[in-house]
């Protein structure tokens, strides 16, 4: 399911100012990346001289218990590019 920009704006305004959630959906949106491309980021993949990030490692879950893994395919480590209104949060 995709949102339009402005479904994204609707969404986040329903959320309280101090909920985490806004800033994460808007991210979300935003990248492109996938749930798990996202819990599986480190620091050290945000490039914010080169405005960028690199998809690299993925969380997943095998039974119970979530552990670092690579992403779905060749293609799915790749550089992500970020919009300036990502890294000031909206």
């Amino acid at each position: 399911m995709f949102l339009t920009p402005a479904q994204v704006t609707a969404v986040c305004a329903q959320l309280r100012d101090e909920n985490p959630l806004p800033t994460l959906i808007r991210f979300a949106a935003y990248t492109g990346l996938r749930a798990a491309e996202i819990a599986g980021l480190r620091v050290g993949d945000v490039d914010f001289d080169a405005v960028h990030i690199e998809v690299r490692q993925t969380m997943k879950r095998i039974g119970n218990v979530w552990t670092v893994g690579t992403p779905k395919s060749k293609r799915s480590t790749r550089t992500v590019p970020l919009l300036d209104r990502q890294l000031i949060g909206g």
